[in-house]
């Protein structure tokens, strides 16, 4: 294995040298037990006209994750793959430690639009009474799917004689906003069965039509969030993409008349999606990746906002002048 290791090393150290700039994701992971924490560290390039991912590194964390400790841990992986004079930009999470510790290295960094979403959502998905209420009942609903293979049993012959897709249920993790879209979306799906089961059989807490009609709308409301979340997290996702699926989110939160009884939440969303992505329009990377991006060009910015990523990109190529790199890789 080292001498694997080191023949690898080698062909992405050559990988490396070839390209003109690097970025970068990093994250923390920590094991179930909480005996171990890794920080990551994977470079994105373009090499020639391939874009390319690598996992450069997954450093131990030993001790605490202190902003200065995890800039540390940054510089060093940067030291080790000689990337210093070639870094465009690092995107991280939301926490306090890994922003503060991307000042201390001095690295030019972006937020994960996917963590900002969750965050998002977190702030504002139960801030409705009647929301809270019919997503707890509808978790009651599916756990006694899942703790039952009897009532899976059942459920299935329901929905072969109610013509329902043979899914099953969605459990979801009250952590993860899209899990409980999935949730809801899923039962929602399976409503003809998962009636039928309660008058054949009785024994789950039935969901009334005005409460499955909540649910539908609920489904309708999160439904962008879900596809914005899956278009950001895809394997060729631009950073170029944010400002329009932003845009695109405000759209689908601007109240209809068939927003009754979900109101104060979609008022909620609109409040929690403009302070949680504030900074983006401010966001010179971004800006300038939009800007560039033929398909979105300047559509969703203002005169003031267009100069300024004007004069972002102009800063940009002036220095690759003065560095002697290919200025055609931004």
């Amino acid at each position: 294995m080292p001498a694997t290791y080191d023949r690898v090393k080698e062909k992405v150290k050559m990988l490396l040298t070839e390209a003109h700039w690097i970025s970068f994701t990093t994250d923390i992971w920590t094991n179930p037990t909480k005996t171990c924490s890794l920080l990551s560290f994977t470079g994105h390039f373009v090499h020639g006209t391939v874009r390319r991912k690598v996992i450069l590194a997954a450093m131990v964390l030993e001790d605490d994750h202190t902003a200065v400790y995890l800039a540390h841990k940054l510089s060093e992986a940067i030291s080790t793959w000689e990337l210093e004079s070639k870094l465009h930009v690092a995107v991280r999470d939301n926490a306090a430690n890994i922003v503060s510790a991307m000042r201390h290295a001095k690295i030019t960094d972006i937020s994960c639009m996917a963590h900002s979403l969750q965050l998002v959502l977190r702030d504002a998905l139960f801030t409705q009474t009647s929301v809270e209420a019919v997503v707890k009942k509808a978790r009651k609903i599916v756990a006694h799917f899942k703790h039952s293979e009897q009532a899976c049993r059942h459920l299935c012959d329901y929905q072969t004689s109610r013509d329902v897709p043979q899914h099953k249920l969605i459990q979801d993790i009250e952590t993860r906003w899209n899990s409980t879209f999935l949730m809801l979306e899923r039962l929602l799906e399976q409503q003809k069965a998962v009636n039928l089961y309660n008058v054949e059989r009785g024994t789950i807490e039935s969901l009334t039509n005005a409460e499955w009609q909540l649910i539908a709308r609920i489904v309708k409301i999160l439904k962008p969030f879900y596809a914005a979340t899956l278009e950001i997290c895809a394997d060729n996702a631009c950073v170029s993409v944010v400002i329009p699926l932003l845009a695109m989110l405000e759209t689908k939160l601007e109240t209809s008349v068939e927003d009754r009884g979900l109101l104060q939440m979609k008022a909620a969303l609109r409040d929690a999606l403009r302070r949680r992505f504030e900074p983006v329009k401010s966001s010179k990377p971004t800006i300038a990746a939009t800007l560039l991006d033929p398909r979105f060009k300047d559509a969703y910015f203002t005169l003031e906002e267009k100069e300024a990523a004007k004069d972002e990109i102009l800063h940009f190529f002036c220095e690759c002048r003065m560095n002697r790199h290919t200025p055609s890789t931004l």
